[in-house]
This record gives C-alpha cells, sequence and structure tokens, in this order.
C-alpha cells in the first residue's frame, strides 16, 4: 500500500499538525480501531506519502500501529516531495479556554466544535505550559490509545511522568476512566 496524504496548515503554524495526521488516518481506517500507538519522529512542512512498510530511503516523520478486527496492523509516514501549500483557521483557545488545573492535572468539562484528538493535544499543551518551565516549545511526541472514544468530555490529561527535561508522558481519562498515554517533547 502506497497513499499521497495531502494536508494544509493549520492555523499559524509551519509545520504539519499531528492532530491533522491522526484525523486522516481515522477517516482512512476508520474509529472502529484499538491498541493505537501512534508515534511522531520528527516536525514536517511536506505532505506525506502513507507505506504499510519501512523504506530507510525516505523520512521518516510518524508510526502509527492499531488493531482492527483482531489483525494487528503498522503503517509509516514519510514526507513527500510535494510542500503542504495551503492553511485552514484553527482558534485553539476556544477549546481550552475553560479548562482548569487540579493536582497536576488538565481537566476540560465542556466540548467544542473540534475532534478528540484536537480536545486531547490542546488540553496537553495547556497543561504543560501551566505546569512546567516556559523553555522553548512543546511538541506531541506519541499517542497510545485503548480506542477512539466518541464522547469524551469531561476530559483529563494528568502529568504523571517528566522523563528527563524534554519529555514528559500524561495519563488520559474520560470521566474517571483511563484511555491511554500522551507524550510531549520540549524542542529548544
Amino acid at each position: 500500500m502506497e497513499k499521497l496524504l495531502e494536508f494544509c496548515f493549520k492555523g499559524g503554524r509551519t509545520y504539519l499538525h499531528s492532530t491533522d495526521v491522526f484525523n486522516k488516518l481515522l477517516e482512512i481506517f476508520g474509529r472502529d480501531i484499538e491498541n493505537i500507538n501512534f508515534s511522531f519522529y520528527r516536525i514536517t512542512d511536506k505532505n506525506i506519502l502513507l507505506k504499510d512498510s519501512l523504506d530507510k530511503k525516505l523520512n521518516l516523520v510518524f508510526t502509527f500501529e492499531f488493531t482492527k478486527s483482531g489483525e494487528k496492523k503498522r503503517f509509516y509516514g514519510f514526507e513527500a516531495e510535494k510542500p503542504i501549500n495551503c492553511r485552514y483557521e484553527y482558534d485553539e483557545d476556544s477549546i481550552t479556554e475553560k479548562a482548569f488545573i487540579r493536582d497536576n492535572c488538565a481537566i476540560l468539562e465542556e466540548r467544542s466544535s473540534y475532534s478528540f484528538i484536537e480536545h486531547l493535544v490542546a488540553l496537553t499543551k495547556f497543561l504543560h505550559l501551566n505546569l512546567l518551565p516556559k523553555k522553548g516549545k512543546w511538541y506531541f511526541a506519541r499517542l497510545q490509545l485503548e480506542g477512539v472514544p466518541s464522547d469524551f468530555i469531561p476530559l483529563k490529561v494528568c502529568l504523571n511522568q517528566t522523563l528527563g527535561s524534554k519529555l514528559t508522558a500524561s495519563n488520559v481519562f474520560v470521566g474517571e476512566k483511563p484511555v491511554g498515554k500522551i507524550y510531549f517533547s520540549l524542542v529548544g
């Protein structure tokens, strides 16, 4: 399998956003996937070539592993030659404007029009900006999820571990039910 995935930049960003990739992958593979392991390895301003095999001649951007109907699958996202050349509006602050911090957790009790992954990444960023020193920029690095919840409010992200000074692991809850982990990496 080989498929070109085309994207637009999100808001004022000049790099491909992980949430757009995740949403596109759900369009391709469906929301009924489980045991998701989504890892980002580099920042890119290019579109993505999605393949079902590793190609060491190409720049690897992400891996996407999951189980569907009991079958384990793994896909690789590589930088395509085609640059991203469009943009769309994105108001991240509208997601987190009513979020709050309690006991090392960021909590969101109201849903906006954005997707689950956009809520999750925005809330995790909100957590980092409120609890950790402001040195550099925090980027999404990895997501492990049992499945993709359709009802995800209240959403809670709790800082679980700071791995050195450049990587964090946070637990993700829908209500009080644990649904996965999200990792962020500090650049700069």
